[in-house]
């Protein structure tokens, strides 16, 4: 009995210890489980609120290109909105009611008689339309523009004659009177009527490529009047290096709020790269070149890429991973850049700069580069097949890198003399190492309108002045522990245009369209 009784006993006290230390064992199991869960919470806490400081850097950054856009008009490049101003040469028919001159159009700005319209009578006139530059700056922003005339008279003596400049836009093409310009220069001048601030673009081009009509007409009894040049001045808005959006002037980073705070904004314009649904093959094999890409690879590689988007538009630059030799490796690809630094092959290209659905100097989609922002590979990619020789094209680029950067551009052409420190083709021009074919060889690709330069189809891109899409990346982070919690965003803001109607651009949005036809309009968002 006594044994039996101890056995009893040492079970029962067993069964109390085996008790106890399972209930300890739950405790601690549930209270893992509880520290694990607040663990997670506390991840997850951390991890949205390093996601919300992201967004509000994206945010920052997108308000940031929209206040640029609307920004009011300067000619500082450092300026925000940056502004010149540019004279459209009449490239188009001439409509003439007496005068002698040239049978075609006012052709050229060189206060000479050659070319000129003598008006001898009252009631003759003078009109000219169709825009040589219209074409390349469908889109940019306009914020003015003004009809100049250059005339003088035909005799010193007697009264002095009168000019009515007119002016025809939109679906009425009535004429409306502008100004009454009284010519008391004996030699040629120039002078300036301002249009009222509702015309835009879509007035310039017109629905069928006529669009704004000038005119300058006797008015009085006395005639004796020669007309030497009719242009149409606009003040244009251009995006460059030298811009807040860039620069990033607008916010002092880091930037701390809530516990949270935002590292990293980075704005970059999608216009100055290559466009990968519109970028012509020798364009595609030029830019792979230049980032080290043997030539025979390089060419594969492009001549894919085309067969690919031949049957399917590419939605994002990421999705060029599809195409048979495009890899990591190949994404990863950097040159040092003097704008940016070391520039990757992938930051060079996209599918959502502006399309020029208006250009019909080239075949296919044709989505400008502009030259402002361009990086110096995609311009030796763009000059490259058009000027060979590394000692050619690689100076140009070289120059116009520089040039941007004291000067941007905002103007392909122009005889107006006011235009030489925008204008690309004066700025060609200087370049003693360029011979005359060069120059025209590089207009007759940068120009996509009609007429002036002849020698053919645009082979690589045209140049533009302004971006219509800028993709806005930021970072975020939240203190957790000894280790931050840290996330990004990217995501597309810009001005979508209206293609076929050619309006002014609408509010900032962040859907734009991949090509002219997109009905999906897609945007772009990408957490990192």
């Amino acid at each position: 009995m006594k044994t039996h009784h101890y056995n009893q006993t040492g079970i029962t006290a067993f069964t109390l210890m085996f008790f106890l230390f399972s209930f300890g064992f739950a405790i601690i199991f549930v209270g893992s489980l509880m520290l694990a869960r607040d663990g997670m919470m506390g991840s997850r806490r951390s991890a949205a609120a390093a996601f919300s400081a992201a967004e509000s850097g994206a945010e920052i950054g997108v308000r940031a290109v929209c206040d640029d856009i609307v920004a009011a008009q300067s000619e500082s490049p450092a300026a925000p909105g940056y502004s010149l101003s540019a004279s459209l040469d009449p490239d188009g028919p001439v409509a003439a009611v007496g005068g002698q001159g040239s049978p075609d159009r006012v052709r050229q700005y060189e206060n000479t008689d050659d070319g000129a319209y003598p008006l001898r009578m009252a009631g003759e006139m003078v009109e000219v339309s169709g825009f040589h530059q219209a074409y390349n700056m469908i889109g940019s922003r306009i914020a003015g523009a003004a009809v100049g005339i250059n005339c003088r008279r035909l005799s010193e003596t007697g009264p002095a004659p009168h000019l009515m400049i007119e002016y025809a836009a939109g679906e009425s093409r009535d004429w409306v009177p502008l100004a009454e310009y009284t010519v008391s220069h004996a030699g040629f001048a120039m002078s300036y009527h301002p249009l009222p601030g509702t015309v835009g673009w879509k007035e310039i081009v017109g629905r069928d490529g006529d669009g704004i009509r000038l005119r300058a007409r006797v008015c009085g009894e006395q005639g004796g009047v020669m007309i030497d040049y009719i242009c149409l001045k606009t003040t244009a808005g251009v995006d460059t290096l030298a811009e807040p959006w860039r620069t990033r002037q607008y916010v002092a980073l880091p930037l701390s709020f809530a516990g949270s705070r935002i590292t990293d904004i980075s704005i970059e314009d999608e216009s100055g790269k290559v466009n990968i649904n519109a970028a012509s093959l020798p364009l595609l094999k030029g830019l792979f070149v230049e980032y080290g890409v043997p030539d025979d690879k390089a060419a594969a590689i492009a001549a894919a890429i085309i067969m690919v988007r031949t049957a399917n538009i590419f939605r994002s630059a990421d999705s060029l991973h599809g195409v048979e030799g495009v890899t990591d490796e190949l994404f990863g690809l950097s040159v040092e850049d003097p704008s940016y630094g070391m520039r990757r092959l992938r930051n060079d290209l996209t599918v959502f700069s502006w399309i020029n659905s208006r250009a019909v100097r080239s075949p296919g989609l044709q989505a400008p580069v502009n030259i402002n922002t361009a990086s110096a590979a995609v311009l030796r990619a763009v000059l490259r097949p058009i000027i060979p020789g590394a000692d050619v094209y690689g100076r140009l680029a070289s120059a116009i890198v520089a040039r941007r950067a004291v000067q941007p551009f905002g103007v392909l052409y122009s005889t107006d003399p006011d235009c030489s420190d925008h204008c690309f083709y004066a700025f060609l021009k200087l370049q003693d190492y360029l011979t005359e074919n060069d120059v025209r060889a590089i207009m007759e690709n940068a120009d996509l309108s009609p007429k002036r330069w002849t020698g053919g189809d645009t082979q690589t891109a045209g140049f533009s002045f302004f971006s219509n899409s800028f993709m806005v990346s930021a970072a975020g982070e939240y203190p957790s522990g000894g280790i931050p919690c840290r996330r990004a965003v990217r995501v597309l803001a810009g001005s979508p245009y209206d293609h076929a109607m050619l309006a002014a651009p609408r509010r900032v949005s962040l859907k734009l369209p991949v090509v002219p036809t997109d009905v999906e309009q897609t945007g772009y968002w990408r957490e990192e």
